[in-house]
């Protein structure tokens, strides 16, 4: 019998590309209106099950990097009363040594928005300014939307007024020029509303960024206007506008800076082209790192109006389609940059396991990509051969791996190729569709760690397809990444 037969076998069958543009719905689309949602609710849940279960088995100081994601989920996608999330997130931390990362902040933040931001901080032992003094991100939008900033503003100032805790705080704090990132979503109005509460309390660093970050920038303009003699501009003017990243999720250009001659005009339109791609470019925002690493500003911008532009167009989706939209950046910089330099450039850098299950450097992260959406045609139409060996691909990379391996899962032989990665395997079979298959074999041959991994990956892969709740506009670089975890509604 047959691999594939085999594991059919061992429970419901379930069939869902993830990878191919087929399938996947409107990336703004609710879950509700995706037809995929519903199947890929019970995957969902069903792989946070085994994360929560497997983790002890985790290596001691992987632990922490499980369980904090499939805790949020599945608060998420259950809809779970406050009794019952406590106790989940009680389950998961119990039996391991290691604190899952970022779990109490989850805990902390889902009080809030059961109990209100009084009573929710009450549920952790530490005084409320001591949390906030933390200054979790987490929680931080969590407090923020309660009431618009006005206990935030409190919380800071009671904050200001503790010595053991303002001096550690005013660095992470830096004059607020960061808030605005964790309410990029939300509307122009509570903007402002926001913005309002801020000025009043002083806090000009926090409402000129949050006015910067509407798309009406009447306000921001009267807010720098009133503050003439306190030079807020100095710290908040338009040319830190795209610095801060306030202005790149609305303005397609840079907001234009008083007394810049053509070619500092040309340099901040560039830099904003390719923080506006960073921006929105998925996963985590290694053009950014690129960007830094050779200050190719000129070929990387080109690169990056060109993405935008398949963004714009709906030709690209890379917070539901990851893998074509990197592929797709990584030939045009290619292209810019030349195949060996940019193979050197991304080879200095690393990418992490939270982006994929076996992302390494990032040129071996991206090599993995081209590889597999090079075989996705192959995989899901009978009538398609073998793919020719991408141009794109480093010398050293084993294409015959993955062509041995594709040819195996579409002649569905009995045996895995001898000598071939099985996480390329696996990554094949979520590419030809048969995730629960992929589910299955990385349960039966992955190290316990490498499976977590594998589980996290595929169950965040699914989230972004279906409700979205660990997909944010702009994480991929004010969150470097890492999940906003928040209980806002989608």
């Amino acid at each position: 019998m047959s691999i594939s037969r085999k594991i059919a076998m061992t429970g419901a069958f379930v069939c869902f590309v993830i990878g191919t543009s087929a399938v996947y719905g409107e990336e703004h689309q609710s879950g509700s209106d995706r037809p995929l949602c519903g199947p890929h609710r019970a995957t969902i849940l069903d792989l946070a099950d085994r994360i929560i279960s497997d983790r002890p088995q985790a290596k001691r100081f992987s632990q922490r990097h499980f369980g904090t994601a499939a805790s949020y989920l599945k608060l998420r996608y259950d809809d779970l009363d406050f009794a019952s999330g406590l106790d989940l997130m009680d389950r998961v931390q119990g039996g391991t040594q290691r604190q899952a990362h970022g779990l109490k902040d989850v805990r902390l933040a889902f009080a809030i928005s059961k109990l209100g931001v009084v009573e929710g901080l009450k549920t952790d032992d530490r005084p409320a300014v001591e949390i906030f003094a933390d200054f979790s991100p987490i929680v931080m939008r969590q407090i923020l939307l309660a009431d618009a900033g006005a206990t935030f503003l409190e919380l800071l100032a009671a904050v200001r007024s503790s010595p053991d805790l303002v001096k550690g705080f005013d660095a992470r704090y830096f004059n607020g020029l960061g808030i605005h990132n964790w309410v990029v979503d939300q509307s122009d109005d509570f903007k402002l509303t926001l913005a309002r509460n801020a000025e009043a309390a002083g806090e000009l660093g926090v409402a000129a960024m949050v006015l910067g970050s509407r798309q009406d920038l009447s306000a921001y303009d009267a807010l720098l206007e009133r503050h003439q003699e306190q030079n807020l501009a100095k710290m908040a003017g338009p040319d830190k506008l795209s610095i801060y990243l306030a202005s790149v999720n609305n303005q397609i250009a840079p907001v234009p800076v008083p007394g810049d001659d053509e070619e500092s005009r040309q340099r901040r339109a560039r830099y904003h082209e390719i923080l506006r791609a960073s921006f929105q470019m998925g996963g985590m925002a290694w053009l950014s790192i690129l960007f830094n690493q050779t200050g190719a500003e000129g070929p990387i911008a080109d690169a990056s109006r060109d993405f935008l532009a398949e963004i714009e167009a709906g030709r690209l989706k890379p917070r539901t389609e990851l893998d074509p939209a990197w592929v797709y950046l990584y030939g045009r910089l290619s292209e810019e940059l030349g195949d060996e330099n940019l193979n050197q450039q991304m080879t200095g850098f690393s990418l992490g396991k939270t982006v994929r299950h076996y992302a390494d450097t990032a040129q071996t992260t991206l090599n993995w990509m081209i590889a597999r959406q090079a075989m996705v045609a192959y995989l899901i139409e009978t009538d398609t051969g073998l793919p020719s060996r991408p141009s794109a691909l480093p010398p050293d990379f084993d294409w015959e791996a993955w062509t041995a391996a594709a040819s195996a899962l579409r002649s569905d032989k009995d045996d895995l190729p001898l000598g071939v990665d099985r996480t390329i395997f696996l990554e094949l079979l979520l590419a030809k569709g048969d995730v629960t298959q992929a589910v299955e074999l990385a349960n039966k041959f992955l190290p316990p760690t490498d499976r977590l991994w594998f589980y996290r990956d595929v169950m965040i892969r699914l989230d972004h397809l279906c409700e979205g709740y660990t997909v944010f506009p702009g994480a991929e670089l004010s969150m470097g990444g890492d999940i906003l975890y928040r209980f806002d509604g989608k």
